[in-house]
């Protein structure tokens, strides 16, 4: 299970950098309110260490600043640059996330520590939720960014699964290693006897109490621990749910996937039950309201797509239990709920690109994407090119 161990810990840091990203930091490209500025060479900035602060709950920034990316980047780096306190130090975003800052200064292990624990009490977790830092106390150069950035988030994915702000000091593979593989070949088993069997409550024990899911926060699971249970674990119920809709899984790993980036134990574990209960087959007995209902949630969305929506969010907003929804929204709209809000938000990216003016990464962040990288993936799929392409596009129309 190592190796496959491994191969989820990658694809999990890929999730967060792409090549085009990697250009824009080896590039240097910072993110400032109406440019692009370059980073100074590294005869001024050599022998650096690197702190990555990193917001988990992107609906709290975003409310505070009205979904003003570029007024919320500078005023987040003015606060930390405060906070820091030292000479010579940078403290920048990357384009392409919107909730992590990047800080770059001389500074001693302890000091390091020091500015962690400033920067955790100018983010009360009561207003502010979960942030991590992850400190990179080894010396580098500008010229190592990327490379120092990757280390920084695959330590990030071993912070506890919970509530709570972290600091993580970078260890290479060492703390990695001895991650426990909680979705086990024993616990799988189980799971997939269960359901065979359409034991759904049994199985639902297995993973909540046997495996510890319920407990995961409490236990000490971490990030990759949480996310690659909950991986496996949809994987296992999507295939034996033969005769399922695969899309309604889908829908349902979006949500734990939401789950998994604002540390939300309570979202994962609905999720993973509505998953179960879609396995079942369990849903309302066809009335003469749903129609209306399935109508008011698809308005609902055209009118709210820029903001989190989720299967069980809305299903629970309009009374209607959840995997009935999802069937009844395809049904009627040959679309899933998913799909539509993601066409929502394309359409109206697709109208904000009309202004030259409008970056592409304020564009991401105005239509519901707080990581613009993913954004630029899922608008390749939709409309075939990449945004910078469909932008030029329409220039030289």
């Amino acid at each position: 299970m190592a190796s496959e161990d491994s191969r989820l810990r990658e694809n999990y840091v890929s999730s967060f950098l792409e090549d085009d990203e990697f250009s824009s930091m080896l590039n240097g490209k910072l993110f400032r309110p109406g440019k692009e500025s370059h980073v100074p060479s590294t005869n001024v900035f050599s022998e650096i260490s690197t702190i990555l602060v990193k917001f988990h709950n992107v609906e709290v920034l975003k409310q505070n600043y009205g979904r003003d990316v570029l007024r919320m980047s500078y005023d987040m780096k003015a606060k930390l640059r405060e906070l820091i306190d030292v000479e010579r130090s940078i403290v920048f975003n990357y384009t392409d996330k919107v909730n992590e800052f990047i800080i770059e200064l001389n500074a001693t292990p302890a000091k390091l520590r020091l500015i962690a624990d400033r920067i955790h009490e100018a983010f009360p977790i009561e207003s502010q939720g979960p942030v991590t830092i992850v400190i990179h106390e080894q010396a580098s150069s500008l010229d190592d960014i990327a490379t120092v950035y990757r280390e920084m988030i695959s330590e990030l994915v071993t912070r506890p699964f919970c509530h709570v702000h972290s600091i993580v000091t970078c260890a290479g593979s060492e703390r990695i290693s001895r991650l426990s593989d909680r979705y086990s070949d024993r616990i799988e088993a189980q799971i997939a006897g269960f359901l065979g069997k359409h034991d759904i409550k049994q199985a639902e024990n297995i993973i909540m109490e046997t495996a510890g899911l319920r407990r995961c926060d409490s236990a000490g699971w971490s990030l990759f621990e949480v996310t690659q249970f909950t991986a496996g674990l949809i994987n296992t119920i999507a295939e034996n749910d033969r005769g399922g809709n695969c899309r309604s899984y889908e829908e349902v790993q979006d949500a734990i996937n939401y789950g998994l980036r604002t540390l939300n134990k309570e979202t994962i574990l609905d999720n993973v039950s509505l998953a179960l209960r879609i396995a079942a087959g369990t849903g309302n007995s066809e009335g003469s309201s749903i129609s209306s209902q399935v109508e008011s949630v698809h308005d609902y969305i055209t009118k709210h797509y820029m903001n989190h929506l989720s299967l069980s969010d809305l299903a629970e907003q309009f009374y209607v239990e959840p995997s009935y929804l999802s069937r009844k929204f395809s049904q009627t709209y040959n679309e899933t709920i998913t799909a539509f809000i993601t066409r929502c938000r394309m359409n109206r990216a697709k109208e904000l690109m009309q202004d030259e003016n409008n970056k592409l990464e304020v564009i991401s962040f105005d239509v519901g994407y707080d990581d613009y990288n993913y954004f630029s993936r899922v608008f390749r799929r939709f409309e075939g090119i990449s945004p910078t392409e469909y932008r030029k596009k329409l220039v030289a129309e």
